[in-house]
């Protein structure tokens, strides 16, 4: 039996980049985003890259894709050598290799219908044949209704756009297919919808996958094999039941551990019911000796109260000298005159009232003016 073709290849990818001088005479520091990486995919193999923010699993995407040159090592596919250059020396890459990115909102043109964005790696990679019967494929191979080429991005949900993202990868018919975290961006019930597409798509494509992600639920659903970067440098590889199923390195077991876990439901014991012992009848009080659940005013053994502690208790009568009236208290004097006092009838003092003008007062010019009028 024929083993199966190396498709990708990579060995010692170094990629380091300048940091700003902190000094006039000192060199200007480097950081390594990649250090001595090597990985090889199978054909019709599944590869997760997995590791924490600042792994450097972007920038190792960038140099597998050709977008960005290493500085050191080499990346070969099908045993020829992929370097960064012009558009043009890698239009035979681009048709063998797609990428399907995180945010499919920032990676559709807005302003194109989605027959011109899927059908573009087409017109720009010169693949011969029927555009448009290729369009209504893919979409229909990534479950949308091919009707739907007309419509704008913005017309779709994030799974929906996602699945353009995907049916745009598709329409050169490559064989490798990179996903940069293909379902960050979506909801837990769309992420599971959009997963079992790319399976199903691997599988019935025979595509070969390589799947960036910090989600080892993510790499444990798709990929059979696992590369484990920290600060751009490998630390482990392997079968994903191996590395993610008994990791040996440190950090891979620190990954495994960080992933949040519900705690299992365990029904509690309901709690025994106290009953409280019945007191003896010598030991309830005497007013409690009555019917059961009800409680009578224990018997008075005071007298009658005296007459002149009866007067005081009495409210004095309404309208009598010993009412305070409303809002007075007891020990003011009572007023004197009716309560409420009258109100009267105009507040206006005798200075500021008109004088009432008498027959003999000459009428002033307006009023004559008036009097003339009416006449």
């Amino acid at each position: 039996m024929t083993a199966p073709a190396v498709l990708l290849r990579a060995e010692g990818l170094t990629r380091t980049y300048r940091l700003p001088r902190r000094s006039l005479w000192g060199p200007a520091g480097r950081r390594y985003a990649l250090r001595g990486v090597d990985l090889e995919l199978v054909e019709g193999d599944a590869l997760g890259v997995v590791g924490e923010s600042g792994a450097g699993k972007s920038t190792l995407i960038r140099l597998l894709l050709g977008l960005d040159r290493a500085d050191a090592g080499t990346v070969h596919y099908r045993d020829r050598e992929v370097r960064p250059g012009p558009a043009r020396s890698l239009t035979w890459f681009r048709r063998e290799v797609q990428i399907v990115l995180q945010d499919p909102m920032s990676s559709l043109d807005p302003r194109s219908r989605v027959r011109d964005i899927v059908a573009e790696p087409l017109e720009c990679l010169r693949v011969e044949g029927d555009h448009d019967a290729r369009v209504d494929e893919v979409l229909a191979a990534v479950g949308l209704d091919p009707q739907t080429r007309t419509r704008y991005p913005h017309e779709f949900s994030g799974g929906q756009r996602q699945r353009i993202a995907i049916a745009r990868a598709l329409a050169p018919d490559p064989r490798v297919l990179v996903a940069d975290e293909p379902v960050s961006a979506l909801d837990v019930s769309v992420r599971a919808q959009i997963l079992d597409l790319l399976r199903d798509l691997t599988t019935r494509l025979g595509l070969s996958l390589i799947l960036v992600s910090h989600d080892l639920g993510v790499v444990q659903h798709l990929c059979n094999n696992v590369l484990v970067l920290k600060s751009g440098e490998p630390l482990e590889s392997g079968p994903s039941p191996q590395v993610l199923g008994n990791p040996q390195h440190p950090y891979t077991q620190a990954l495994l551990s960080a992933i949040p876990t519900l705690p299992t439901h365990t029904p509690h014991p309901k709690p025994a019911t106290l009953t409280k012992p019945a007191a003896p009848d010598s030991a309830r009080p005497a007013f409690e000796a009555g019917k059961p659940g009800r409680r009578s005013t224990p018997p008075s053994t005071k007298g009658p109260a005296p007459p002149a502690q009866r007067a005081r208790l009495r409210p004095p009568p309404v309208g009598t000298s010993e009412d305070p009236g409303p809002g007075r208290r007891p020990e003011c004097a009572p007023r004197e005159g009716p309560w409420p006092p009258t109100k009267p009838k105009s507040f206006i003092s005798a200075s500021t009232a008109k004088p009432e003008r008498s027959a003999s007062t000459p009428a002033s010019p307006s009023w004559t003016r008036c009097a003339k009028r009416s006449a």
